[in-house]
């Protein structure tokens, strides 16, 4: 499938609705403002109504005050309304399970996608997976990655 095929089925789904973009963060200081902002890129292309959801989950070194900055400027680098950036932070480190259930609580979209803070290699794959679903639920585990299946 074409990037510009997943892009017009992806927009076929999602239409003028929300998508809240779930990412759990731990230790991430150093990489994800970048990480954040190549998801944004990514649906800003596609030309999506989008939230990014980050959210670190009690990080030592400095992840909280990274989001903080990088949602702080969100609104003057995706200009238009179409984009928000909603982080949560988390004071103390709860697991993986605790920190995507804050982000899904605090997500405010029409359908949520979960990606590692991290990032997938291939989130073109990942849309595509979710078109495939139906819009429901994307497993990790069918993204076929470079490195490998992720399995969660």
């Amino acid at each position: 499938m074409s990037a510009d095929t997943i892009w017009t089925t992806t927009r076929e789904t999602l239409g003028e609705g929300l998508l809240s973009v779930v990412l759990p963060v731990y230790n991430l200081a150093g990489s994800i403002a970048d990480n954040l902002e190549s998801v944004a890129a990514c649906f800003d292309a596609g030309g999506f109504r989008y939230e990014l959801v980050p959210v670190d989950d009690g990080s030592a070194d400095g992840s909280a005050g990274a989001i903080r900055a990088y949602a702080d400027g969100f609104a003057a680098r995706h200009p238009g309304g179409r984009a928000l950036c909603s982080p949560v932070l988390i004071a103390k480190n709860a697991g993986k399970g605790n920190a995507l259930k804050a982000g899904f609580r605090a997500s405010r979209g029409d359908y949520v996608l979960l990606l590692d803070g991290d990032v997938p290699a291939e989130l073109a794959a990942a849309v595509g997976r979710f078109r495939a679903s139906g819009g429901t639920v994307v497993r990790a585990e069918d993204l076929k990655l470079p490195e490998g299946p992720a399995v969660y």
